[in-house]
């Protein structure tokens, strides 16, 4: 599959996303994984210039905190092996409907949300944890008592399943800033813009060729972001 016929079956997954996959060769898949990682950066760069030139977007302020408290190789590994890995199996695993999947994915997007009130609003953790628990056991209900009928829905509404992923996906990301403020959120669309294209396509990636094609690109990317970064001196002085 050529770059054209690539983007094509990309875009046609993205206006109409569905569970089907593609039944390929893992070196196809591969190569495909490091086209679409090629494509989404290019696409990531032109978009983010285009918005730069309307207004300057603040970067995250928490990289340096955390790299002095761990080290470089600390940065690194986590930064792109673990890192990568656990947001895969935050993020991705319920783009495929398993109960284990969905349970897992539910528990550890609590947990990634909970974090970051922590560290802006203490007095919102308890009303949070309380609403996360009763809908966790919804969803333990529904999946255990009416398994038919929740694979039913979700099949349904795949599409707001995958969109609703990649977007949490990008907002996550607002995270990486140490305080929150009115400016950031309103521009917090464009703030995680590159995190959401990212996340359609490791979405796309997931769901085509399979979850560790997803790891694989998160890591290629985040290997690649790191390599640059240290390049251009990051956090050396």
């Amino acid at each position: 599959m050529n770059n054209k016929l690539l983007i094509s079956d990309f875009l046609q997954f993205l206006k109409k996303p569905n569970l089907e996959g593609l039944a390929i060769s893992k070196s196809e898949k591969v190569i495909r994984t490091v086209r679409l990682w090629i494509i989404s950066l290019i696409a990531i760069i032109l978009l983010r210039g285009i918005a730069e030139k309307i207004v300057e977007i603040p970067l995250p302020d928490m990289f340096e905190d955390f790299f002095d408290n761990i080290g470089v190789w600390g940065f690194v590994g986590f930064v792109v092996i673990l890192g990568p890995l656990l947001e895969e199996i935050t993020f991705r695993s319920a783009l495929r409907f398993r109960v284990s999947y969905l349970l897992i994915s539910f528990i550890l997007i609590t947990v990634y949300v909970l974090s970051i009130i922590m560290r802006q609003n203490e007095s919102l953790v308890l009303g949070f944890g309380i609403l996360a628990v009763l809908l966790f056991a919804a969803l333990v209900y529904a999946l255990s008592q009416k398994p038919i009928e929740s694979k039913a829905f979700y099949t349904r509404y795949y599409p707001y399943v995958f969109y609703f992923i990649a977007i949490l996906f990008g907002y996550i990301h607002i995270g990486n800033f140490e305080e929150f403020s009115l400016k950031l959120l309103l521009l917090s669309p464009l703030i995680v813009l590159p995190q959401f294209i990212l996340g359609v396509s490791l979405g796309y990636i997931r769901v085509r060729f399979g979850f560790w094609y997803a790891v694989f690109f998160h890591v290629l990317n985040n290997g690649i972001m790191t390599a640059l970064f240290f390049s251009g001196g990051g956090f050396i002085e």
